[in-house]
């Protein structure tokens, strides 16, 4: 895992959510576990801050 460096790889994080233009390009994933993940996803304002996500232009739909 990218993110705590010790989880198995179970998942690819996209840091530009999908919905929101983001692609499958090596520049815009993270390799990460379930925990990490779900973290990222629970917990957002940190995850903007830390880089973990990152913010695209507005397209008018809610982020999944």
């Amino acid at each position: 895992c990218e993110v705590c460096l010790s989880g198995p790889v179970e998942h690819r994080h996209h840091k530009l959510r999908r919905s929101q233009g983001g692609t499958n390009a090596l520049s815009n994933l993270i390799a990460c576990c379930t925990n990490c993940h779900e973290l990222i996803h629970r917990h957002p304002e940190a995850s903007y801050k830390s880089g973990l996500l990152v913010r695209g232009l507005d397209t008018g739909k809610e982020p999944c």
